[in-house]
């Protein structure tokens, strides 16, 4: 049997996935935090919100049963209306969620994700990710990050055989 996740526990490995790290109990822990109140979220100051948590969730399982999100989404008061939800519907929410929401392996969205990966430091799986991120041809890096990113670390990418094009931009290597 699972021990209980605490929500200190459940913020880490929600952290830890959008470092790069792989969890088991991915889906607990975001199911945990998202039927947390706002109030102790705010308590731990994690920038974790709990309703777009829910409507993210109502959005996999308004795709999952054809269901609108919006009726999905009124019907999520708790963690046991999500699981009734799912067992009526035949869905296994582990596999679904971790799929649908798990970022430990997806491309990295914007600035703020790969600021987050590279304060972390190299030990973070996503970490030349998020180099690579602040090198290229993303619009959202400032001028000035990029510029140092690259006056920085360009050395170290060439050394480990990644390639710069005539824009500019880094590549991984072939």
């Amino acid at each position: 049997m699972r021990s209980e996740l605490t929500l200190l526990d459940a913020i880490e490995i929600l952290y830890r996935d959008l470092l790069g790290y792989k969890s088991p109990d991915f889906h607990r822990a975001y199911v945990k935090v998202a039927f947390t109140s706002k109030g102790e979220i705010e308590g731990v100051e994690s920038g974790f919100n709990p309703d777009t948590m829910k409507h993210l969730l109502a959005s996999v399982l308004a795709e999952k049963t054809g269901a609108t999100c919006s009726i999905i989404e009124a019907q999520l008061r708790d963690e046991l209306a999500l699981r009734a939800i799912a067992a009526k519907n035949f869905i296994f929410l582990e596999p679904v969620l971790k799929k649908a929401l798990s970022q430990h392996d997806a491309e990295i969205p914007n600035y703020g994700v790969a600021h987050a990966i590279l304060s972390y430091g190299p030990d973070a799986p996503k970490h030349v990710d998020a180099l690579l991120y602040v090198m290229g041809d993303a619009g959202d890096v400032p001028p000035k990050v990029k510029e140092e990113t690259i006056k920085i670390f360009g050395g170290l990418l060439s050394d480990m055989g990644y390639s710069q094009d005539e824009n500019g931009d880094w590549h991984e290597p072939e």
